[in-house]
């Protein structure tokens, strides 16, 4: 029994450890001395546009200008040889593209746009046959290319929809939708 007990204060003892401070040839001095504090520095909150803004996008690096104008959304309804919507319904959400800078511009509307709710949950283009067709391709200087993006949406969700042109190397340009 007394084996056992020193064995348990060994125990304690070793478990506790022992704290130590060390002597520097200073004092400490009465009045504390301020610390650096980095002081937050505002980041301006994105623009958000509604339907029918006219957005300028441009890049200085490689000259790229463009206009973009999102259209009004809508509900579209499957065709008769479209499956149903899994989430519930297809949001079509009309825009057009103009190319004002003086290189050719493309397109992709599967990786310059992404759609998403209130709480952040992206949802991926959907195709569907009488939809008009999506925006992609080659834009020469001062043409437009206009198209229709397919979202299969669950209802009841508020929608934005966020521009991501590949030659943006940060940010992007959001578009309120609005409740559908």
């Amino acid at each position: 029994m007394r084996r056992l007990l020193m064995v348990v204060a060994l125990l304690v003892l070793t478990a506790c450890g022992t704290q130590t401070s060390t002597k520097t040839g200073t004092a400490p001095s009465a009045t504390p001395t301020p610390a650096s504090v980095a002081t937050p520095t505002p980041i301006a909150a994105p623009e958000i546009f509604k339907p029918g803004d006219q957005i300028q996008v441009s890049s200085q690096q490689d000259q790229t200008k463009i206009l973009l104008t999102v259209g009004q959304p809508h509900i579209i309804k499957p065709g008769q040889y479209d499956s149903d919507a899994k989430n519930g319904e297809y949001l079509g959400v009309p825009l057009t593209v103009e190319n004002q800078g003086p290189q050719p511009f493309s397109l992709s509307s599967m990786l310059g746009f992404d759609l998403r709710d209130q709480d952040g949950q992206g949802y991926t283009t959907a195709y569907i046959s009488n939809a008009p067709k999506a925006p992609d391709g080659e834009v020469a200087p001062t043409q437009k290319l206009a198209g229709t993006l397919v979202y299969d949406v669950a209802p009841g969700k508020v929608y934005q929809l966020l521009f991501k042109a590949n030659f943006l190397s940060s940010g992007q340009a959001i578009v309120n939708l609005g409740q559908f």
